[in-house]
C-alpha cells in the first residue's frame, strides 16, 4: 500500500468516526424546550402594613390583689425591613371579656385598654423575634368610689411571630402594662398588669 493510499484511508476513517460521534451527541441532547429550572426559594419579607386580631389573658402585677381575667382585641401596624432587621410601629385596642371587666379581687376593673408602640426585631427566615414598648392607655372602673377613670401610662414586652403563608402570620406576645395610679379617697391603687396574648396578622400585599 502506497503512502498516498494510506493517507486517503486514514482520512475517510476519521471522517466516519466524527460523523458517528456527532450523531451520538445529537441523541443525548435535551428535548425541545430544555430542562425546567429548579424552583427558586424566596425569603419571606416582613415589610409593609398588617392588621390582625388577638385573644389574651391579664393578671394584676400586685400579687396581694391576685386578680386576673381575659380580653380580646385587634392590632394594626407597619414594618420596615433591612436585611434581617425589622422595625416599625403597632397600635392595639383590647376589650375586657369575662372576669377581666371586674378584675376579680382587685380594687378596680378594666373596661378596655390599648397601646401605641414601637417594635424592633430580628428575622430568622419565617420567624421574627422582637421587642416592643410605648404608650398605654385604659378605661377602668373603681367600684369602691362608684367612678370611672381614664388613665395613661406605658407598656413594654416582646414576642415571636411566624409566617404560616406569604400573607399570614401567627404571634405570641407578652406585655407589661402600667396605667399609673388611681386614687380613691385616701387610697391610691397602682393599675398595672401582665398580659399574654396569641394573635394572627394579615400582611396586606404580602407576596413573598
Amino acid at each position: 500500500m502506497t503512502l498516498r493510499h494510506a493517507l486517503n484511508r486514514l482520512t475517510l476513517t476519521s471522517a466516519a468516526a466524527l460523523m458517528a460521534i456527532s450523531a451520538h451527541a445529537a441523541d443525548l441532547s435535551p428535548p425541545a424546550g430544555g430542562y425546567k429550572d429548579a424552583p427558586v426559594y424566596e425569603v419571606p419579607t416582613w415589610a409593609g402594613f398588617y392588621v390582625g386580631a388577638n385573644i389574651g389573658y391579664g393578671q394584676d402585677s400586685n400579687s396581694v390583689q391576685n386578680a386576673d381575667g381575659s380580653f380580646i382585641g385587634a392590632q394594626a401596624g407597619y414594618n420596615f425591613q433591612s436585611g434581617p432587621l425589622v422595625f416599625g410601629a403597632e397600635a392595639d385596642l383590647q376589650g375586657a371579656a369575662g372576669t377581666f371587666s371586674n378584675f376579680s379581687g382587685a380594687a378596680y376593673g378594666v373596661n378596655d385598654f390599648g397601646t401605641i408602640r414601637g417594635r424592633a426585631g430580628y428575622a430568622f427566615d419565617r420567624f421574627l423575634v422582637y421587642g416592643t414598648g410605648g404608650v398605654a392607655f385604659g378605661d377602668i372602673d373603681v367600684p369602691a368610689a362608684g367612678s370611672n377613670k381614664s388613665l395613661t401610662g406605658y407598656s413594654a414586652g416582646g414576642g415571636v411571630e411566624f409566617k404560616i403563608a406569604p400573607a399570614w402570620s401567627l404571634k405570641a406576645e407578652y406585655q407589661y402594662v402600667d396605667l399609673g395610679n388611681a386614687t380613691v379617697g385616701h387610697t391610691t391603687t397602682d393599675v398595672a398588669f401582665d398580659t399574654f396574648r396569641l394573635g394572627v396578622n394579615w400582611h396586606i400585599g404580602g407576596l413573598n
